[in-house]
């Protein structure tokens, strides 16, 4: 019954016959998708949180589980009470075993062997346990918000509970931990927000149904710039893992000092390279201008970010894992409010920082780079408010939240009428 679903699924609404046509009204005003996420929600995770709600605005309902407990050192967003989240490590819903198609989610458990024993063992409980929810909340699809363990676990699950499932696939899940292929090959569709990560997931799953569905950002009210002869205030934001680039930063900050740039720095964050960043920034002499604020809670952020000319974003590559940032929604959230960006060259971050136009990017990673195009951006401020007009003018024609949201709907859905 699935198949034929589908199949009338590739055809506009108006080839549909009668029977199709109320077959898909009924199923679409019946689709209660559920959600699953490792732990939920995490500090860096605010795009889904913001996801989640537009859905519910939407009229949307569904269903959120978490694999994961809390974990002690993470922080959480905590306004959460309007969407419905479960865990599922403590749940008691076994008597809907006897329901579950054992057979077939074994066939499927063999598909994530390669991850390990543990790992495996680990996935196929959760996805017994998911699968029951399924029954007792009368949920038809399942949607991994990673394309790791929470698709895997939906790869399971799905196949246990007789329902379809769907990925979405993030920077991380493409460069670093990419996907298993059967993963991808049975999810009815995977949704990534970047071009290049749609590009890498077509190269390693030729024939895979991937979309490309960007994060939604809200509009916020027009930045005026102001002229400023004092130092140039300098914000830069995130995770303190080597992706993200700041020993690059801060090497590029110590090429502006010595040359009697004026700048005040603040970076945003925490992460495990944080001592060692700290003990940097003292080698380089940069205490007097550069200032770590640790992690900031989002309305925090903004503030930061309205008080700041420059958002500096230095990604590169992890040499060692080969994880590398998509689209990060600092970038986004610093568009909004009136930020020029000043990033180093990334594929996936090269298509909304476009250089001269919607911000500045240096010619490559290197300090001495990075340092040239902050200069750059710096000697150009009358042309400051043309690059905000045209970021505003980038986010509100492909970050649109209400339309973005409601196409990612549409496809875990399977609309007929809906056109990729």
């Amino acid at each position: 019954m699935l198949t034929d679903y589908h199949q009338a699924d590739s055809r506009s609404q108006k080839d549909l016959t009668a029977a199709e046509k109320f077959v898909f009204d009924s199923r679409r005003a019946a689709f209660f998708p559920a959600f699953i996420v490792s732990r939920f929600p995490c500090w860096s995770e605010l795009f889904l949180l913001r996801e989640f709600r537009e859905f519910r605005k939407q009229g949307n309902h569904f269903r959120i589980f978490t694999l994961e407990p809390p974990k002690n050192g993470y922080r959480y967003h905590t306004n959460v009470e309007s969407l419905s989240v479960s865990e599922l490590f403590n749940a008691r819903c076994f008597r809907q075993l006897p329901g579950l198609r054992f057979v077939s989610g074994i066939r499927r458990l063999r598909n994530i062997a390669p991850r390990g024993l543990v790992s495996t063992a680990s996935a196929m409980v959760r996805a017994v346990v998911l699968a029951c929810k399924v029954k007792q909340y009368g949920i038809n699809h399942l949607q991994g918000c990673f394309a790791t363990w929470p698709a895997e676990v939906c790869h399971i699950a799905a196949e246990l509970a007789d329902v379809g499932y769907s990925v979405s696939a993030h920077a991380h899940d493409v460069w670093a931990r990419p996907p298993l292929e059967p993963v991808i090959r049975d999810a009815t569709v995977t949704v990534t927000c970047s071009r290049a990560a749609c590009r890498e997931l077509h190269r390693l799953f030729p024939g895979a149904n991937v979309h490309l569905v960007r994060h939604g950002i809200q509009q916020s009210p027009l930045r005026r710039f102001d002229s400023n002869d004092g130092p140039i205030r300098i914000l830069a934001a995130g995770r303190f893992v080597p992706k993200k680039g700041f020993s690059v930063l801060l090497e590029a900050l110590s090429i502006l000092h010595h040359q009697g740039f004026p700048f005040r720095c603040r970076i945003a964050g925490d992460g495990p390279e944080f001592l060692c960043l700290q003990r940097m920034r003292d080698s380089l002499e940069l205490g007097d201008c550069v200032e770590f604020t640790g992690q900031l809670a989002q309305r925090d952020l903004r503030k930061e970010m309205r008080r700041s000319a420059i958002l500096a974003f230095t990604g590169v590559r992890d040499p060692r894992s080969g994880d590398r940032d998509g689209i990060p929604n600092v970038i986004l959230e610093a568009m909004q409010e009136g930020c020029i960006i000043v990033s180093t060259p990334l594929d996936s971050v090269s298509e909304v920082v476009r250089n001269g136009e919607t911000g500045f990017v240096s010619r490559d990673a290197s300090p001495a780079s990075l340092a040239a195009s902050i200069r750059l951006a710096t000697s150009r401020q009358s042309g400051w408010s043309r690059i905000v007009r045209a970021s505003r003018t980038l986010l509100n024609n492909n970050f649109n939240p209400r339309r973005n949201a409601n196409r990612r709907w549409k496809l875990m859905r399977g609309d007929p009428e809906f056109t990729p």
